[in-house]
C-alpha cells in the first residue's frame, strides 16, 4: 500500500493507474486522491444512514406481516407502505430537462448489451456489436429449423432475410427482394438501380435509401434506414453477399455483475475501461488481434457528400450498489474501507465516462444521493455542470413505488430508466417475505406483476420525457426464436431499448425494431392518453396454494432454484465470473447473474420460512443438485467438482466454497440485506482464491 497522506492509503496498482492518467493530463495524482478523501468524508455517512433506513423500513414491514392473522389484502399492505413512507407519490407532470444526451440514447432505438467490466474479449465484442451480420445471426439460431443443414440452411437464411427486407423496403409491382439479381449505381446521375434476373430495372422506396460505398466505380455496399436504424447490404459482383443490421447501439460495461471487488479484477476492469474510452483497447483471440472498429465513410445519396458511419457502440458504465464496500487492499480513507460506489463513480468519471448506470437504488433519497455525488465529482474534476448523467435502474420495489419522485430528483441528468424484472422479483420476495408462501418458482413469471411493473415504468417515464426507456434481459442464450417474440412484446410495450445476451442476439433483436413498428412514433401517440397503473397491482402477492401442490411439484421447484444457485456459484466463486451462461436443470443454457441468484435464494428462504420445505429437504437438494451440476460440467477442463466427501457425509462446515456460499445465502439470512448474495459470495471468492 502507498501512503498518499495521513488520511489515505491506496494500493500501488491503483496509484500507478491514476498517476498515469494524471501525467497524461498535467495533473497531480496526490491532488486527485485528496479529492477522493473529501468525497468519501462528504458522502459515506449519508450513504450509511440510507442503508440503515432500508433495514428500518424492512423491519417495520416484517413486523406488520407478523402481527396480522393470515393473508393481508393488498389494499391494506399498500396503506401500511404509504404510512411508513415506502410508497411516495410525486408530481409526474414535471418534464425531464436532461440536455445533450447522445443520439444513441435518443432519438435512436436499438439493442443494448451488458458485459462484465473485467473480461476484455467480451467488452471488445460488445464495443463492436453495433453492426451484426443477419446472415450469420440467423444461420446459428433456432429461427431457422435446427434440422436444416449446410447449403439448404444457407438458402433458408437468404429466403428469410429477403422476407424480412420485403416488410420494410418495398419495390414496385410487389417485386420481392428474392427476385433481385443485381444492383448498379449510376454515379453520374446519382441513381441506384436494382435489376431482376431478366435485367429488368425495378424501382424501390428511395426514402429508405441513404447512401452507398464505392471502390472506384464499383458499388461495395448499400445503406438503407428504417425506423432510425441503418441496414447495410454488402455487395460483391453486383449481388448481395450479406445483410448487416445496426444492432447494439449502446452497451453497458458492468462493474456490478463482474467480480471486480477483488483487487486484481478491479485493476483489470479500470484498465479495460480506460482502453475503451481512449479507443486503443485490444486483445489476442486465437492468434488474431481484436480491436475497436473504426468509423467508415459513405456517399450520401441526398447530398452527394461523404458522411461518417459509426462502427462501434456507445459505452455506458454500470457502477455498483451503495451497499458494496471497496476492498481494504485497494484503498482506505481515515483507516476505514470506503463505499465501493464512491470509488467507482470517481475513477470512471476521471477516466472520462459520462453515462453512469446506477443500480440497486432504494427510493428517492438514494437517487438524490447519487445526483449530489456526481455533482460534487463534476466540481472536483473541473467538469461542466451536469456533465455526468445517470440512468436509473428501476429494479427495487421502493424505487418503483417512488418512480416519479426518483425521476424528479434526477431530472437534470437522467438519461434512462430501465426495468430489471429479475432483480425486481428478488426485491419483491424479500419485501413480502412474511406475507406467506409464494407461488412455485416456475410459475413466478406468469403469476407476478411483470406487465403492470413494466407498464408503470413506461407510463411515468414517457409522461416525464425521460430520453430512453429500457427493458430487461432475455436469459435463454440459445433460444433466438423466443428472444424475437419477447422483443416484439417490448417494442409494442413502447420500450426503445432492451438487453440482449450476446452480439448475435443483438442482431436478432434489431429485427424487432424494423418489423414491429417505429417505437418513437408509437410513444408519441401513446403520450396523448397515458393511463396510470393502479399502485396496488405492483404489490399483489401470488400466494402458493400449498394444498394443491404435490410433493413432486414442490421438489421440482426447489431443485430448480438450488440447481441454479450452485451452477452460478461455481464459476463466480472459483473463477470470478459474475455473469455467465450455465446449464439449467434441463441442460439448456441460461444466462445467470446475481439477480437470478437473488431470486432463487429469496425463494428457497421463503419456502423454508413458511414450512413448504424443511432444512433436511433443502440439504438433500443441495447434494443431489451438486451431483447434477458436476455431471453437466464434466467436459469443462476449468471446472472443479462440487461434490466431495464432506458434502456426501453432511459435514456442512467442511464443504467447498461455492457450496458454502449457497448454503449461507439459504440458511443464514441474518447476514443478507435485501436478499443480495454478495455478502456471502464475495468472501467465498476470496477464500477460494487464497486456497488456490
Amino acid at each position: 500500500m502507498k501512503k498518499i497522506s495521513k488520511s489515505i492509503n491506496v494500493s500501488n496498482e491503483l496509484y500507478g493507474f491514476v498517476n498515469k492518467i494524471c501525467q497524461e493530463r498535467g495533473l497531480k495524482a496526490e491532488n486527485i486522491f485528496e479529492c477522493l478523501v473529501k468525497l468519501t468524508r462528504e458522502f459515506s455517512a449519508v450513504n450509511n444512514e440510507l442503508l440503515e433506513k432500508r433495514d428500518e423500513l424492512q423491519e417495520q414491514i416484517d413486523l406488520f406481516f407478523k402481527e396480522q392473522q393470515g393473508y393481508i389484502p393488498t389494499s391494506k399492505v399498500v396503506s401500511k407502505l404509504e404510512e411508513i413512507g415506502f410508497v411516495e407519490n410525486s408530481d409526474s407532470n414535471n418534464n425531464v430537462s436532461s440536455v445533450g444526451v447522445a443520439e444513441e440514447l435518443n432519438p435512436m432505438t436499438g439493442s443494448q448489451l451488458v458485459v462484465p467490466a473485467d473480461k476484455v474479449n467480451m467488452v471488445l465484442n460488445a464495443a463492436n456489436a453495433r453492426w451484426q451480420s443477419l446472415y450469420s445471426s440467423l444461420y446459428t439460431s433456432n429461427i431457422i429449423d435446427e434440422k436444416t443443414e449446410d447449403k439448404e440452411r444457407e438458402a433458408e437464411v437468404v429466403s428469410y432475410t429477403s422476407g424480412f427486407l420485403d416488410k420494410i423496403v418495398k419495390f414496385e409491382n410487389n417485386t420481392s427482394w428474392s427476385d433481385i439479381e443485381s444492383f448498379v449505381y449510376d454515379k453520374t446521375n446519382n441513381v441506384l438501380v436494382a435489376k431482376k434476373s431478366n435485367d429488368e430495372p425495378v424501382k424501390f422506396n428511395t426514402d429508405k435509401l441513404i447512401g452507398v460505398t464505392l471502390e472506384g466505380e464499383q458499388i461495395t455496399s448499400i445503406l438503407l434506414e428504417n425506423n432510425g436504424l441503418k441496414i447495410e447490404l454488402l455487395i460483391g459482383e453486383n449481388k448481395i453477399k450479406d445483410v448487416i443490421l445496426e444492432s447494439a447501439i449502446t452497451y453497458i460495461i458492468d462493474l456490478e455483475d463482474a467480480s471486480v471487488s477483488a483487487p486484481e479484477n478491479k485493476y483489470e476492469a479500470y484498465r479495460i475501461l480506460k482502453g475503451i474510452h481512449e479507443g486503443d483497447l485490444q486483445c489476442e483471440v486465437r492468434g488474431k488481434t481484436r480491436k475497436i472498429n473504426q468509423d467508415t465513410k459513405y456517399l450520401c445519396i441526398k447530398t452527394k457528400q461523404e458522411k461518417t458511419l459509426k462502427r462501434s457502440s456507445l459505452a455506458l458504465v454500470r457502477d455498483v450498489g451503495s451497499h458494496m464496500i471497496a476492498d481494504k487492499d485497494i484503498i482506505t480513507v481515515d483507516g476505514n474501507a470506503i463505499p465501493e460506489k464512491i470509488l467507482d463513480c470517481f475513477i470512471t468519471s476521471l477516466i472520462g465516462y459520462r453515462y453512469h448506470v446506477a443500480p440497486k437504488m432504494h427510493g428517492r433519497e438514494e437517487v438524490e444521493l447519487n445526483v449530489k455525488l456526481f455533482d460534487r465529482i463534476n466540481q472536483m474534476l473541473g467538469l461542466p455542470e451536469n456533465a455526468n448523467k445517470i440512468g436509473i435502474m428501476n429494479e427495487e420495489m421502493r424505487t418503483n413505488a417512488q418512480l416519479a419522485a426518483c425521476i424528479n430528483e434526477a431530472k437534470d441528468i437522467i438519461f434512462f430508466t430501465n426495468t430489471g424484472f429479475l432483480d425486481y422479483t428478488g426485491s419483491f420476495i424479500d419485501l413480502m417475505m412474511h406475507q406467506g408462501a409464494i407461488a412455485p418458482y416456475r410459475q413466478l413469471p406468469s403469476k407476478l406483476y411483470k406487465t403492470s411493473y413494466e407498464l408503470h415504468n413506461v407510463n411515468i417515464s414517457l409522461k416525464m420525457n425521460v430520453p430512453q426507456i429500457g427493458a430487461g434481459m432475455w436469459a435463454a442464450i440459445k433460444d433466438m426464436k423466443g428472444l424475437l417474440k419477447s422483443k416484439e412484446q417490448q417494442v409494442k410495450g413502447l420500450t426503445d431499448t432492451g438487453w440482449s445476451p450476446s452480439p448475435m442476439a443483438a442482431g436478432i433483436h434489431a429485427m424487432a425494431f424494423h418489423i414491429f413498428g417505429n417505437v418513437r412514433q408509437m410513444q408519441e401517440e401513446y403520450r396523448k392518453n397515458i393511463k396510470q397503473v393502479n399502485i396496488e397491482d405492483l404489490f399483489d402477492f401470488p400466494a402458493a396454494k400449498i394444498d394443491e401442490l404435490s410433493r413432486d411439484e414442490i421438489i421440482e421447484n426447489l431443485d430448480f432454484a438450488v440447481h441454479g444457485l450452485l451452477a452460478y456459484a461455481e464459476p463466480w466463486v472459483r473463477r470470478g465470473i459474475g455473469c455467465s451462461g450455465v446449464k439449467e436443470l434441463s441442460g439448456d443454457p441460461l444466462m445467470e447473474d446475481r439477480a437470478t441468484a437473488r431470486i432463487k435464494a429469496a425463494f428457497v428462504r421463503n419456502w423454508l420460512l413458511h414450512g413448504v420445505v424443511n432444512e433436511d429437504t433443502v440439504k438433500d437438494s443441495l447434494i443431489r443438485m451438486a451431483k447434477l451440476v458436476d455431471e453437466q460440467n464434466s467436459d469443462d477442463k476449468e471446472y472443479k467438482a462440487l461434490v466431495d466427501d464432506a458434502l456426501l457425509n453432511n459435514r456442512w462446515n467442511d464443504i467447498q466454497e461455492p457450496v458454502r456460499a449457497v448454503y449461507d445465502v439459504v440458511f443464514n439470512p441474518d447476514g443478507l440485506k435485501a436478499s443480495y448474495v454478495e455478502p456471502y459470495f464475495y468472501p467465498a471468492n476470496r477464500r477460494a482464491n487464497l486456497n488456490n
